[in-house]
């Protein structure tokens, strides 16, 4: 029996000679709040006011920490404001950003169904956010009709 390999993972930084890599799903980095926070409903959200606001930070060596981190430190003139409580765990992210009038960046695609349930709203800010895409890295070689059809599912999901 022979196996084949797929991972469905962000496009990583380097990949490995004997892969290649598929995107399938764009992405880029939002930055959100509940929608009762005083800033949810503005058409466009100055720096300066993202500065005096409370964020949730992530921790250190996450994606979404780096962004935040290369943003602040571009954008505001004094350190950020974070909420006491730094974790990975989404669960709880998600329930401190809907109880507490925080703002927190994540991949789009992570918050889209609490965007679409309206519980969450997304800032309006005048920078892109791009992160790369969410695809399937395989083995060069690989061409077992499973895997081709699961690229091709894939591939339609995404659009």
């Amino acid at each position: 029996m022979q196996v084949y390999r797929l991972l469905i993972c962000r496009e990583p930084a380097v990949i490995p000679e004997e892969c290649e890599f598929h995107p399938l799903i764009e992405d880029r980095f939002a930055i959100v709040c509940r929608s009762t926070h005083p800033l949810a409903h503005q058409r466009q959200v100055r720096w300066t006011d993202l500065e005096r606001a409370l964020w949730l930070a992530l921790p250190a060596g996450l994606g979404v920490r780096t962004k935040f981190d290369a943003l602040t430190e571009r954008h505001f003139k004094v350190a950020p404001t974070t909420f006491p409580i730094v974790t990975q765990s989404l669960p709880v992210n998600m329930r401190l950003v809907g109880e507490f009038d925080v703002l927190v960046i994540l991949p789009l695609n992570l918050v889209r169904p609490q965007l679409e349930s309206g519980s969450l709203v997304e800032l309006k800010v005048r920078e892109k956010m791009l992160m790369n895409p969410i695809g399937m890295l395989q083995p060069k070689l690989q061409s077992s009709e499973a895997a081709l059809q699961l690229v091709e599912f894939f591939g339609a999901f995404g659009r």
